[in-house]
């Protein structure tokens, strides 16, 4: 499976946001800068390859073969005994000029 990562790779420095389907750090990994999505919890079932594969397989592949350049790059997905992880390469976007791209609004004010 070329889309697995080896958990052990992965350094979390600092959680960047939190929703429904579980939380976002930036982190590392083997050296390169990495957005980690933790967004499975299984409980207390093991996280297995065989798991992975089950329910990720298809669609990592698909994801992982798609280059252009408005695409966050996919890396692949690692996974602990409780939790699967996508990781994806990290984008720092700064935003000083909204007026620049009418498509970027605020949501302050609202």
């Amino acid at each position: 499976m070329r889309w697995k990562l080896d958990f052990n790779g992965l350094t979390f420095e600092k959680l960047i946001g939190r929703g429904g389907f579980g939380e976002v750090w930036k982190g590392d990994y083997q050296g390169t800068p990495v957005a980690i999505k933790k967004v499975y919890d299984i409980g207390s079932e093991r996280m297995t390859t065989e798991l992975i594969e089950k329910y990720f397989g298809r669609e990592i592949d698909a994801m992982i073969s798609l280059s252009n350049p408005y695409i966050v790059q996919l890396l692949g997905l690692a996974a602990d005994e409780h939790n699967v992880f996508i990781i994806t390469e990290f984008v720092e976007v700064l935003i000083t000029h909204q007026n620049h791209c009418p498509c970027l609004t605020s949501y302050e004010g609202r």
